[in-house]
């Protein structure tokens, strides 16, 4: 792998996700399912080297396991039950369900698999495809670095906004009172 491990957690997911899993895994244990990945910008074109790099990512993620901890995080959700926590302490991504290809640079994925198995892969396979060809097509600190800019000049939009509204600003920090109500935006512009 190039990259640093880019998914580190199995919580690295939606919400959503776990509360859709516990229905299949209580209801639908039966179901077959089978997703494809369709890239819908047809201008974007991946390398043979952001294919090795997704595959080796992919094999990065199906080693993960909950920890005790995340576990323990699942379990203080109200609606997450704990026979679902307890598939999850045992449950990991396998590899077997999911398929790459690249085809003159058009990437192709398909997971197959126990649907609530396979439908855990979604938001993992997107950050993981995502991640890599940025990464790999674009410097990535030049990046990042036009994000903080990007992000500082909407912030200082936001604080004059304020200003012009009659909100009082305090050394960066910036306090609102309505109604009784206070907010607290604290941290470095």
């Amino acid at each position: 792998m190039k990259l640093e491990p880019i998914v580190i957690s199995l919580l690295d997911t939606d919400l959503y996700k776990f509360n859709m899993n516990q229905v299949m895994f209580h209801k639908h244990t039966d179901l077959i399912g089978e997703y494809h990945f369709k890239c819908r910008d047809e201008n974007i074109i991946f390398t043979e080297e952001m294919f090795n790099e997704i595959n080796e990512q992919i094999d990065h993620l199906c080693k993960l396991r909950f920890t005790k901890n995340e576990l323990d995080y699942l379990r203080s959700i109200r609606f997450i039950k704990d026979d679902y926590v307890e598939f999850l302490r045992l449950w990991h991504p396998l590899r077997d369900y999911v398929e790459t290809s690249l085809n003159n640079g058009e990437l192709r994925i398909v997971i197959k698999g126990p649907l609530f198995s396979a439908m855990q892969f979604e938001i993992y396979l997107l950050e993981i495809v995502n991640e890599v060809y940025f990464r790999f097509q674009y410097d990535y600190e030049e990046l990042k670095e036009s994000a903080k800019e990007f992000l500082n000049e909407k912030i200082n939009t936001f604080l004059i906004t304020l200003e012009e509204k009659g909100v009082q600003i305090i050394e960066k920090n910036v306090k609102i009172d309505t109604s009784g109500i206070s907010w607290i935006i604290q941290g470095q512009f």
